[in-house]
């Protein structure tokens, strides 16, 4: 269960590729490959996960969801490998998956500046500039998430109990960025397990004695100017699940996913000195081309940000410059902090298993932990 609790990242079929720059490049075949790789089997690595998911855990308690959280970002992370037999399978950022395209399929380049892929029974898109995953597939959500983590799925997170206590309905399921605000209704954006998590200006004085403040959702931003030297980089933030002192994080391919404050501040710098990738140059190029236009996110033209980058090309921070935007660093990642009331989780579970058990399902999970968040 585990799994999905912690899922978290312009509507186009479930193979074509997203532009948001310079144009649309649906690339001839794209398709027909990707649809191949949906088709292989999954490893038998994968294959055990899934079963073990399947069968569920006796044990609903804080370990439980900690154990899974370690063993999901294994997955994604160092032991890619042992679960994926082909390296375009599974959860990836698009720029990698990009170059890991191009080198496996370089008849058929992917040249698009951003794009999104999901397999069949998902959608993809951007909504207010942000990439979502919808499942519209007619199969049990169970399935669904299987398939996304069978992949290629590019993103920027016991089976048969699941489906009774989360019973979502055909397109209802949407797997945000915006993980740090609750679902609008107007839009279906936003996260749908936010009714499981409170802000920190809200806690109680007793909050931090309790298990359920052992876990917690965290945003950590790098250098300010990040953007300037990565316009189309993905290593701007990381978003965390922090549980006691140590942080989790889920990047696809990354060779430790579970790190301390110091290791991920390391992470940070390494993302922002790395060399400028083809994406960032012809995302650059694109602002240059089209100096009047405004960046819908940084308010900049695109001319200024076009000049802006020039200085930045060659820029690599040193420890006295990363040192002195901690102010600003923590100033970008305010109002991406949510605590995880775990005790909220475990009574929505056993209300709606219990009333499920009697024959009664007039609410679901989310719609119990609502309740309860608003008392």
């Amino acid at each position: 269960m585990f799994r999905k609790l912690v899922d978290q990242t312009e509507r186009t079929s479930q193979h074509e590729v997203n532009s948001s720059a310079a144009s649309e490049n649906i690339i001839p075949h794209l398709a027909d490959l990707l649809s191949e790789i949906h088709t292989r089997p999954s490893s038998r690595h994968l294959i055990a996960y899934f079963e073990a998911l399947k069968d569920g855990s006796r044990k609903w308690d804080v370990g439980t969801f900690i154990t899974g959280a370690q063993y999901l970002a294994k997955i994604i992370g160092p032991g890619r490998d042992m679960y994926y037999e082909d390296p375009l399978q599974g959860l990836h950022f698009p720029p990698s998956f990009a170059d890991l395209w191009n080198q496996t399929h370089p008849q058929s380049r992917i040249d698009s500046l951003h794009f999104a892929v999901c397999p069949p029974g998902w959608s993809s898109g951007i909504e207010s500039l942000r990439l979502d995953l919808t499942y519209t597939g007619e199969g049990p959500l169970s399935m669904g998430l299987n398939l996304l983590f069978e992949g290629p799925t590019t993103l920027d997170c016991g089976d048969d109990m699941f489906d009774r206590l989360f019973p979502f309905k055909k397109g209802e399921f949407t797997i945000s960025q915006q993980c740090y605000k609750p679902v609008d209704p107007a839009t279906q954006i936003g996260n749908l397990l936010f009714p499981f998590y409170d802000r920190p200006l809200h806690e109680k004085a007793e909050y931090h004695l309790k298990s359920r403040a052992r876990i917690q959702m965290r945003a950590f931003f790098n250098h300010p100017r990040y953007l300037s030297k990565h316009p189309k980089g993905t290593g701007r933030l990381q978003n965390v699940i922090q549980i006691d002192d140590y942080l989790v994080t889920f990047r696809p391919g990354a060779p430790q996913n579970i790190l301390s404050s110091e290791e991920l501040e390391v992470a940070l710098i390494a993302a922002y000195n790395a060399p400028r990738t083809l994406a960032d140059e012809a995302e650059i190029r694109f602002f240059a081309t089209n100096p009047d236009n405004v960046h819908p996110y940084l308010k900049k033209s695109f001319g200024s940000l076009a000049r802006e980058a020039t200085g930045f090309e060659d820029h690599t921070l040193s420890e006295a410059e990363w040192r002195n935007t901690k102010f600003d660093r923590v100033r970008m990642a305010h109002g991406c902090h949510l605590i995880f009331n775990f005790q909220r989780l475990i009574t929505s579970l056993e209300k709606t298993r219990d009333a499920y058990l009697n024959g009664i399902m007039d609410k679901d999970v989310i719609y119990r932990a609502k309740e309860l968040q608003r008392l």
